[in-house]
């Protein structure tokens, strides 16, 4: 009797581990599914929130390019030059590549209210015939990185001017190089806040007079 009651004993014992270990089973089974459920919303809110920061940082990136394009200067037209200066710095037009002291570009700046700041800074980018920025660290020259494409390019020199918001000016600005000239077709471009707001060409033959 005394064994027959501890195998009884000992089978309702065994059949409640197996009960307990078929809950034990189910729980984890019920928290791997709640924890890989969160997993998947962490995720999921992850994705979101990543999405909302890219649409948040394209929106500021496009207000920016917004500022940027309504403070910039415009310009109503622009020429360029081959100046030969005189003894008497009296300045006379000359596309002679022999006669040419240095290179004006001219230009009319618009009026724009939404520039607060009277000082602006332009730059000159003189492109040779063959291609080549007029570069010289003694002259001004450096780079500049364009707004609309990030691209890093050479300019011959800047000018800071004075800036009239509400009154159309001509401005200029010269580049001067103690080499001579090569003969051809080149090409002036005006930068402001990484925008080229203008542009010309204009041309220098090899003369013998």
């Amino acid at each position: 009797e005394n064994y027959t009651q501890q195998i009884s004993q000992l089978q309702k014992a065994n059949t409640e581990l197996a009960d307990s270990n078929v809950q034990l089973k189910q729980k984890m089974v019920v928290q791997q599914a709640f924890s890989k459920g969160l997993e998947e919303e962490k995720d999921s809110l992850s994705n979101k929130y990543q999405d909302e920061l890219s649409q948040i940082s394209e929106a500021k990136d496009q207000l920016e390019d917004k500022v940027t394009k309504a403070q910039r200067l415009y310009t109503d037209r622009i020429y360029a030059n081959g100046v030969k200066v005189k003894k008497n710095n009296k300045q006379i037009y000359t596309d002679n590549t022999k006669k040419t002291d240095q290179i004006e570009v001219c230009f009319d700046l618009m009026p724009n209210p939404s520039i607060e700041e009277p000082s602006q800074e332009v730059m000159l980018r003189i492109i040779n015939p063959e291609g080549v920025t007029l570069a010289l660290g003694s002259s001004g020259s450096g780079k500049l990185t364009l707004k609309d494409t990030g691209q890093e390019v050479q300019y011959s020199t800047k000018k800071q001017i004075d800036y009239k918001p509400k009154k159309k000016e001509k401005h200029c600005v010269y580049w001067q190089q103690d080499i001579e000239y090569t003969e051809g077709t080149y090409n002036a471009e005006i930068y402001h806040s990484g925008l080229m707001i203008g542009n010309t060409t204009f041309d220098l033959k090899n003369k013998i007079f």
